[in-house]
């Protein structure tokens, strides 16, 4: 099945056209991967204003897609209303044929998309998706609760990851401040 029949793609706001894109919170590559880590959720200590056009405002649960990182996440309590601007799309899908955490897990992770993606981007030099090419992606969906499994897996599995990294940076701070305070008796 084409993914055109589960999916509607929302390109980002253009921030070139507006005039007090100050005032306008981002939805930034950084806030995409704190998501995927799924570390931090809690809602911002600052409240954030949106920009909301109906359109380009993300809400906890949209999934967005980073046309940069070629990475596809879902919104977290913490970025919710900001706006994405032209690197991103938003994702809409039919939640009676396909769960959003198991289309993370296609667009990101999944072999079968990896061969059409490899194909797409034969001769090419800067490897990035459109949204017509996500859309024609035919994919093999299995039964919604299937998909559910393995979306909370690899959601599960994205976690784990992160904290398996955040564990190593921790481990590395401490023991190079015990060196640190056994170089200073020896003096």
């Amino acid at each position: 099945m084409k993914l055109e029949n589960v999916l509607t793609i929302k390109l980002g706001l253009n921030l070139s056209r507006q005039k007090d894109k100050e005032d306008i919170p981002i939805y930034a590559n950084k806030d995409m991967l704190d998501d995927l880590e799924q570390l931090d959720i809690n809602p911002p200590e600052k409240e954030i204003i949106p920009f909301d056009d109906g359109t380009h405002t993300v809400r906890t649960g949209d999934i967005v897609y980073n046309f940069i990182n070629t990475v596809c996440g879902i919104v977290s309590p913490k970025h919710d209303g900001k706006t994405i601007n032209q690197n991103f799309a938003k994702i809409i899908i039919d939640d009676e044929k396909i769960d959003a955490k198991f289309l993370c897990y296609l667009l990101n992770e999944s072999s079968e998309i990896e061969r059409q993606k490899f194909i797409s981007f034969q001769g090419t030099i800067i490897k990035k998706l459109s949204p017509s090419m996500i859309q024609a992606f035919d994919v093999t969906l299995p039964p919604l609760e299937a998909q559910k499994k393995i979306g909370q897996l690899y959601f599960d599995s994205l976690k784990r990851r992160a904290l398996n990294k955040r564990e190593q940076e921790l481990e590395t701070i401490i023991i190079k401040n015990v060196l640190d305070n056994m170089m200073k008796v020896k003096r």
